[in-house]
């Protein structure tokens, strides 16, 4: 299970450092979060190490800059949950289509837009 508060002191702690030490350490705390996106896609579930890994990558080439998370300070555990469960859409996505397998996963517009917006 993951700790709001764990999460809440290590996201400031980011947002006020830029350390990226700390921000790896973030990227562990919300492992959690990750695995309960995971879990409502269990029919894929032979790709959830490789959405994983997708989803850190992205958090990591695409949150690490502490200006821009210092929007979120109000509600990080929130925030995090969002951009996870938004990156694993997007990561379904992606190898839904080089596996070729015949299901979409659903992304809503208005979180794809968001999405590149962020990029």
């Amino acid at each position: 299970m993951y700790s709001k508060e764990k999460i809440g002191l290590l996201f400031n702690h980011y947002v006020d450092s830029g350390d990226d030490k700390v921000f790896g350490e973030l990227m562990e705390a919300i492992d959690p979060i990750i695995d309960i996106v995971l879990k409502k896609y269990q029919k894929y579930e032979r790709h959830f190490d490789d959405v994983k890994q997708l989803v850190k990558l992205k958090m990591w080439k695409n949150q690490r800059n502490p200006k821009k998370l210092g929007r979120y300070r109000k509600s990080p555990t929130t925030y995090m949950f969002y951009l996870v469960r938004s990156y694993v859409s997007i990561a379904y996505e992606k190898i839904l289509k080089i596996y070729d397998d015949n299901e979409k996963v659903s992304v809503s517009i208005r979180s794809e837009k968001w999405m590149r917006g962020n990029q």
